[in-house]
């Protein structure tokens, strides 16, 4: 039986979770993505599994201050960005009231500290980055990066994950 879920974006309808290999945008963060995703087939509405499940609010590392809430963006004039990768914020994200802080869904789901395949032996860390190339594409960090800091790896987040959605490289070459 297929997992049911209710979303505050659409309320109205259950979504259902679902794997397709088709690429689709997100009507949560509006970022693209594959794969496993929740779906409404009467408004053919879609959110990405994580953007779906994560929780309502959460504290995070990140900005330890305050509680992040979970809210969706309604005015398209909010030129919001996400201060975690620096992307535009385009509908759903976390939002510190108080501070005016702002992370997409899978932004603030990412670990504080992780171990990877890619630079085996040590943990690497969560940190604001300073312009250093990264490890894996040679493109030039200047969003938050994992790094290790007795090897000196820096990773983007999305090349240590694959991932394609929320986060995008910035390049910068001087």
């Amino acid at each position: 039986m297929p997992k049911k879920i209710t979303h505050f974006t659409h309320p109205k309808h259950p979504l259902v979770q679902t794997l397709i290999d088709r690429r689709f945008k997100c009507d949560g963060c509006k970022y693209p993505g594959s794969g496993l995703r929740y779906y409404c087939d009467i408004f053919d509405f879609v959110l990405h599994d994580r953007c779906a499940t994560c929780p309502p609010a959460l504290h995070i590392f990140a900005h330890p201050l305050h509680p992040l809430t979970q809210v969706a963006r309604t005015d398209p004039a909010d030129p919001r960005v996400c201060d975690l990768c620096r992307e535009p914020v385009r509908r759903t994200s976390y939002r510190c009231v108080a501070c005016g802080f702002d992370l997409h869904p899978l932004c603030a789901m990412l670990p504080p500290t992780v171990e990877a395949e890619l630079h085996s032996g040590h943990a690497l860390s969560l940190v604001p980055a300073i312009p250093q190339p990264c490890s894996a594409c040679g493109e030039v960090c200047l969003v938050w990066r994992y790094r290790c800091i007795p090897c000196k790896v820096n990773l983007h987040p999305q090349c240590l994950f694959g991932w394609q959605v929320g986060m995008k490289k910035t390049t910068h070459r001087g």
